[in-house]
């Protein structure tokens, strides 16, 4: 009815106006909704409502106390529909504006979803171990403005992270970096989630955004190359990488210079761990090219730059001769790596076969060798290596691989084949 009903007045008087809707008079509508029963009951009320309505007629008095029940009923109904009808405007309101929020994040998440499809197809990754060239790739490659990549972001070990520009960007005012490009990045104007967020933005202004990452013996958990590899292949599948490699001996001896803290065997593990990774993504990304350190010039920068169907950067002065050329004069390694002369001639040969293996033109795999072959052979030679390096069980860890590890073994068979006994014996259930 559309009219506000608060009362039981309120009520009484639209039930009057429903019967009588050319009567404006509450006083009048009360009137002539009594009238019939009255009139029922024959009781003269004259030209007054009230008047002739005392009498000791018990009739009368059961048939206010009715006509009170049914009127108070009446107005009750009448207000609860009031209120239901004002609850169901009220839920209409708001399942409009849900509709209109669903509406508005489809059309969010389907632009989103368009963002990272070309997030993705313009995408682009120098990864390497640490001291071999990432650095020096990273910062020609930024020489050309199409191209944006930030120095070791780490993006797979802080997707969550909310601001992420301004945590990198604290990252490295604490390193002292300084403010330019590949180390800082421009503070957001709205609010962006996580690396994706951040590269979205930065993928507007540049063709081709990404990270550089230089795997050290420091600052990664156990498992870097599985959690590295699950995140790029989820979100970067047909991205770019550039994948760098440096003598071992070479690198570990730079590593050591840089972390005089850390064991020699942790470093021969991280270039082996390295390597292996960098296998791993050669075989799993379509979009890969492999470079070797000492073949940095300005020449290897213009390949890239075709392959990525950029203008050539100009690098001049960037790319010395001394950073690239091999420090190690001899045949035999640096005095810190006597001790280890066998396990740096075994990486060695593994280097040689690699670099042996791809073209420096094409800077893809180009042997007459079966690929899958090929690295599958390189891996074990590195998983071999790896075993080496790992230290020998203590003698109570042995003790517990000997006989404790065994004896629960036989244990939970024995439990396996009893519970497989007892359901044979009790049949379908």
């Amino acid at each position: 009815e559309r009219r506000q009903v608060t009362t039981p007045e309120d009520a009484f008087a639209l039930v009057a106006y429903r019967e009588t809707p050319q009567l404006a008079s509450p006083s009048y509508q009360f009137r002539h909704c009594l009238t019939p029963h009255l009139r029922k009951f024959q009781v003269d009320y004259a030209d007054g409502p009230w008047r002739g309505l005392v009498d000791g007629n018990n009739n009368w008095r059961n048939f206010v106390k009715r006509l009170r029940t049914w009127l108070v009923r009446q107005a009750r109904d009448l207000l609860g529909i009031s209120r239901l009808y004002q609850e169901l405007r009220e839920t209409n309101e708001t399942l409009r504006h849900i509709a209109l929020t669903l509406s508005a994040a489809q059309t969010s998440d389907a632009a989103a979803v368009a963002s990272l499809q070309s997030l993705e197809r313009g995408a682009l990754f120098v990864v390497g171990c640490a001291r071999s060239g990432t650095t020096i790739l990273t910062r020609c490659l930024n020489c050309a403005p199409e191209i944006m990549l930030l120095e070791e972001p780490l993006f797979f070990l802080h997707e969550g992270v909310a601001d992420f520009a301004r945590a990198f960007n604290k990252q490295h005012a604490a390193m002292g970096n300084r403010r330019q490009k590949g180390s800082f990045v421009a503070p957001a104007r709205r609010s962006e989630f996580g690396p994706l967020g951040l590269l979205c933005r930065l993928h507007r202004d540049h063709r081709y955004v990404g990270e550089k990452v230089a795997w050290g013996p420091l600052g990664f958990p156990d498992d870097w190359p599985r959690r590295y590899l699950d995140f790029q292949s989820r979100h970067f599948l047909h991205s770019q990488y550039v994948l760098i490699l440096r003598t071992p001996v070479e690198a570990i001896w730079s590593m050591h210079k840089m972390f005089p803290e850390q064991p020699l065997p942790r470093l021969f593990e991280t270039w082996l761990r390295s390597t292996s990774l960098l296998l791993d993504a050669y075989q799993l990304f379509p979009n890969c090219r492999v470079v070797f350190f000492n073949d940095l010039s300005q020449t290897l920068i213009k390949r890239l730059a075709h392959w990525l169907e950029v203008p050539a950067p100009r690098t001049r002065g960037m790319i010395a001769t001394n950073a690239v050329r091999s420090r190690v004069t001899s045949g035999a390694p640096p005095e810190p790596l006597l001790a280890f002369e066998s396990l740096c001639v075994r990486c060695t040969e593994i280097f040689a076969d690699l670099r042996a293996s791809f073209s420096p033109a094409t800077m893809v795999y180009d042997t007459s060798v079966n690929r899958w072959d090929y690295f599958f052979g390189i891996h074990q030679r590195i998983e071999a290596l790896l075993r080496e390096l790992t230290p020998p069980p203590s003698g109570e860890t042995a003790l517990v691989q000997r006989f404790l590890l065994p004896a629960r073994k036989a244990t939970a068979d024995r439990a396996s084949l009893h519970w497989k006994t007892l359901k044979l014996r009790s049949g379908p259930s």
